[in-house]
């Protein structure tokens, strides 16, 4: 900025000016690509928790061994309890990911609306929404129905939980 006084043939009362000079090309660009560079890491911060968000799971069983008999003995012998498949709102069609049950346990969500799936072997954490939820096709009537239909379903087929986990 630059004040530019009034000519000295100019009438009495006359204002100076100001007049008005570009800051130089490199503080206009630094400051463009720091905009754009911190617009990248929100909108990366928004996709990352997007993903935390399930949209369907899919509990496979575990395998059975010929001649040995399926049921909880066998699951807790054998330490294997099956595999979850989680499809978030990220995922397209028939992906998602997969990982051991033996590994994993539920948690109370932020509130009453939610419950949280953990698995240690992914290291990650997912949301499930209980709002209008379906299970096993059947669509729930309030949260409090679906949370009950959840948990008496997981504990048919969860590894029992260490002391430290915390259970939903």
């Amino acid at each position: 900025m630059k004040i530019v006084p009034p000519p000295k043939d100019a009438p009495e009362g006359a204002q100076s000016t100001v007049e008005w000079n570009l800051r130089p090309t490199w503080q206009r660009a630094g400051l463009c690509a720091g905009h754009f560079v911190a617009g990248c890491f929100f909108a990366g911060g928004l996709l990352g928790m997007k993903a935390q968000f399930i949209r369907s799971v899919t509990i496979i069983p575990p395998k059975v061994v010929p001649g040995a008999k399926p049921g909880k003995a066998h699951h807790t012998a054998t330490g294997d309890f099956g595999t979850a498949v989680i499809q978030n709102v990220s995922h397209p069609k028939n992906t998602g990911f997969e990982f051991p049950l033996r590994t994993s346990w539920l948690e109370e969500g932020r509130d009453k609306t939610e419950i949280l799936l953990r698995s240690g072997e992914l290291g990650s954490r997912w949301y499930l929404g209980l709002t209008g939820a379906s299970i096993n096709g059947r669509e729930c009537v309030s949260r409090d129905e679906a949370r009950s239909l959840i948990l008496n379903q997981w504990k048919t087929i969860r590894p029992p939980l260490p002391a430290s986990r915390p259970k939903a």
